[in-house]
Order: C-alpha cells, then sequence, then structure tokens
C-alpha cells in the first residue's frame, strides 16, 4: 500500500494494476506482481516515482506512501493489506527521511522516552518565567526519542502530557477560558495532524511561549504562581519552610499553604523536594562532587534526609543513581 496525499497502494500477485479513489486525494492501487522478487522491484521503482514527482508536480505538497505485505489475489486478502497499510501510518518512524513506509521493514520498538520528572520540571522553568530551560528540556526529549526511533503514534501521548503539564498553571478567568480553549484544540489538531516530528515539536514549542506570555500577563501580585515558583528556583538552596514562604508572600502560612496546594496540585514540601532532588540529579550525574556536598548544596541539613528523601521519592539512593547514570552515559557513548 503506498499512500500519496493520502494514497494507498495494495501489493497482490496478480499481473495487473489497478486504481480506486477512496476519498479526497487517497487512492488505493493494486498492483499485480508474480513473486516476492519483483515486489522489492516495484518498492524500488515506486520510490524512485515518489522522490521524482516530490520535485515537480508534488513539490508544494506533503507526500505519504506505504506498501502492505505480499498476498495472493483473494478477495479475502483486500482487507489485510489495507490494515498494513494503516499499521504502516501508525508505526513509521518519526525521523525517516525515506519516501516509502515499507510494512516489511518496520522494526517496532516500544522504548519511549518518558521522563516525567523532566516534563515537571520543565513545567516549573516555565512558570518561573525560564522559557529558554522549557525548551531545552523539550528539545532533549524530543533527541532521546528520536535516537530510539520511536512511531509516530508513540511521539503523540508525550508531546500532549507536556502541554497539559505546561497548562495546568494557568489561572484562567471567565473571559480568558475561551482562548485557552481555543489554544488546546488548534494543538490537539495540529499534533494529531502533523507528519513528521518537527511539526509536533514546533506545535509544542509554540505553545510554549503562548502560555508563557499569558503567565506573564496574567500575574500581578507577589502570591502568583509566577512569582512563587521562581523564588522557590531561586532559594530552594537555603532552608525554606512554610512560615517563610508566607513571610515572602505577605499572607498566613494556612493561606498559602491552601492556596499553593490548589495552585500547583502538591502541597508545598513535595514540590520544594522535587525541585531540590532534580537539582541533585543533573549534580549527580555530571560531577564527581560528593553526595554528602550534594546535599548541602541542595538545601537538606545533612546527607542522611538527603539520602532518604532521594529514596522516597525515586526507589533508590543517590549513589545508585550515579551508578546507574555513568552507565548510561558510557553506553550512549558507545553507540556514537
Amino acid at each position: 500500500m503506498a499512500m500519496m496525499q493520502g494514497t494507498s497502494l495494495i501489493v497482490m500477485d496478480q499481473n495487473r494494476n489497478v486504481v480506486f479513489h477512496q476519498s479526497n486525494l487517497r487512492f488505493v492501487v493494486l498492483i499485480g506482481i508474480g513473486q516476492q522478487a519483483e515486489r522489492e522491484l516495484a518498492v524500488k521503482q515506486l520510490r524512485a516515482y515518489v522522490l521524482q514527482e516530490k520535485t515537480e508536480s508534488w513539490k508544494d505538497c506533503f507526500v505519504l506512501t506505504a506498501v502492505s505485505r505480499l498476498y495472493p489475489s483473494l478477495t479475502e486478502n483486500c482487507h489485510k493489506a489495507y490494515q498494513d497499510l494503516s499499521h504502516c501510518l501508525v508505526y513509521r518512524n518519526i525521523h525517516s527521511e525515506d519516501p516509502i513506509i515499507d510494512y516489511d521493514s518496520i522494526r517496532f520498538t516500544w522504548k519511549v522516552y518518558y521522563p516525567l520528572d523532566e516534563i515537571e520540571k520543565s513545567s516549573n522553568f516555565l512558570v518561573s518565567g525560564n522559557v529558554a530551560e522549557c525548551i531545552r528540556i523539550i528539545n532533549e526529549i524530543f533527541a532521546l526519542n528520536i535516537e530510539r526511533r520511536i512511531h509516530h503514534y508513540q511521539l503523540v501521548p508525550v508531546a500532549k502530557t507536556m502541554f497539559y503539564y505546561l497548562l495546568k498553571h494557568l489561572e484562567m478567568s471567565n473571559s480568558e477560558t475561551k482562548a485557552i480553549l481555543a489554544l488546546e484544540l488548534e494543538f490537539n489538531t495540529q499534533v494529531e495532524a502533523a507528519y513528521h516530528y518537527e511539526g509536533i515539536q514546533s506545535t509544542l514549542i509554540q505553545a510554549v511561549k503562548v502560555i508563557a506570555d499569558k503567565i506573564k500577563n496574567g500575574q500581578r501580585s507577589k502570591l502568583n504562581p509566577t512569582f512563587v515558583a521562581q523564588y522557590i528556583e531561586e532559594h530552594y538552596m537555603s532552608n525554606l519552610h512554610l512560615d517563610h514562604m508566607a513571610e515572602k508572600m505577605e499572607t498566613s502560612p494556612k493561606y498559602f499553604s491552601n492556596y499553593f496546594k490548589k495552585t500547583f496540585g502538591v502541597n508545598f514540601v513535595d514540590y520544594l523536594n522535587k525541585v531540590r532532588l532534580s537539582h541533585a540529579k543533573e549534580l549527580l550525574k555530571n560531577t564527581d562532587m560528593p553526595v554528602s556536598e550534594i546535599s548541602e548544596k541542595t538545601g537538606y541539613l545533612n546527607s542522611t534526609t538527603f539520602t532518604s528523601t532521594f529514596k522516597k521519592y525515586f526507589g533508590f539512593s543517590p549513589s545508585e543513581f550515579r551508578k546507574s547514570a555513568s552507565t548510561d552515559q558510557l553506553l550512549l557513548g558507545r553507540k556514537k
């Protein structure tokens, strides 16, 4: 099966070719083939044809082409071949530059890079006003998924998860709700329709900028997500506690605690620990600094508290994490 601007091709083992118009610019083409060797030649010729037309007649169009497996020319096999085509579109590699998606060449994988802690970290960077760091994390997540050669359908929910993590910090008035709903609809529509990872990535980054502007323009007083998150990001290494935060935000500890839980979805202590541990993980991965020193630099009173907190949130100790991270970096270096 081949898809050109929504065009479909089903490969059959019969000595004739038939073209059916399915809908819009989608066509189903039955190609008569005698044996497997002829199929390989047909795919090669189809690839050359698509490449030529993309530089001539189709240069202003997006062309997507898929080829099914070879089937005997029986009526009941038409459905099987068409399913192959559907699978080609769903399981296509997000980074492939080949104009042909050949079912026989698909290598299925489930190694999706889906780091919820990094996604939450990007969200925290955005609400604190650090748009550049938020985008850096997004680009890194995309780069690692491209390296793992995941499928198109697997990247879409990753992008949507990042989008909703970013969106959750917006406090909307009734007048703003309509604009956010429009942003959500446009984002989901564009991501679902994107044929390449670059379209998904650019759509998400554009959404980041829109959300960042809304956060920046919509927050005025100290007691707002931007100021609170930015203050924590800048002072996480200090001895932050609820009374201190309430004083800085010019409110009572009880009010601040309730406000924080409602706004950020977690209590203040959990949020602070996640920020501190996120920085601690970076130091564990990228420096040889002793665990005791890292605990001090990330705001913990002693290494015992740091180690127990780290293990509570991640299920393993800082030393075990450092060892695992070193092994992953070594393997990545060998691949390169």
